[in-house]
C-alpha cells in the first residue's frame, strides 16, 4: 500500500533522478507501521525522520522533518500518513493539521508581528495512495478530502 510506494518512490527519486531524499514516519497510529518505514528507507539507502521519546504524533514528526529537509538541504521530503477513511474525524482532523504544519514551518512571509503566515504554494504535491478493496469508500474520501483540504 502506502508506505511500500513510499518506499519504491524514494529508491526511484535516489537512483533514477539522483535526489537526496528524507522520509519522515508520520503514521503513529499503526502499529509496525514506522517499522515498516524504516525498512524500507534502508532499502532504499535514504533518511528517515520517525516518531521518538520528545516527538510522538504525526505533526510534531512532521515539523522535525521538515527541519532536517530545510537544515540539511534535501531535495525530496516524502511524508508516510496513517491509512485513514474521511468518516474517522480525529485522522482526517491530523491530516488537516499536517498540512498547516507544512504551510507555516515553509513560510516565506510574516505579519505585522512577525509571526509566519501560512505559504499556500505548499505542499507541493499530495499523493493519494487509495486501497481497491476500499471500493465506493475510498472514493468518497477522496472526494471529502478534495472539498476540505484541497487533496
Amino acid at each position: 500500500g502506502k508506505t511500500t510506494t513510499i518506499g519504491k518512490l524514494a529508491n526511484r527519486l535516489r537512483t533514477e533522478a539522483n535526489q537526496t531524499v528524507l522520509l519522515a514516519a508520520c503514521d503513529t497510529f499503526r502499529a509496525g507501521a514506522v517499522e515498516q518505514l524504516e525498512q524500507w528507507a534502508d532499502r532504499a539507502e535514504v533518511d528517515m525522520v520517525g516518531p521518538n521519546e520528545k516527538v510522538t504524533t504525526p505533526s510534531a514528526v512532521l515539523y522535525a522533518a521538515l527541519d532536517k529537509a530545510v537544515n540539511e538541504k534535501y531535495d525530496t521530503l516524502l511524508v508516510d500518513t496513517s491509512g485513514r477513511l474521511s468518516n474517522n474525524d480525529q485522522l482526517t482532523q491530523e491530516l488537516a493539521k499536517m498540512k498547516r504544519v507544512i504551510q507555516k514551518r515553509l513560510s516565506v512571509e510574516t505579519d505585522e508581528d512577525g509571526k509566519p503566515l501560512f505559504n499556500q504554494l505548499v505542499p507541493h504535491e499530495t499523493l493519494l495512495v487509495l486501497d481497491a478493496a476500499q471500493g465506493r469508500m475510498a472514493l468518497d474520501s477522496a472526494r471529502v478530502w478534495k472539498k476540505e483540504d484541497g487533496l
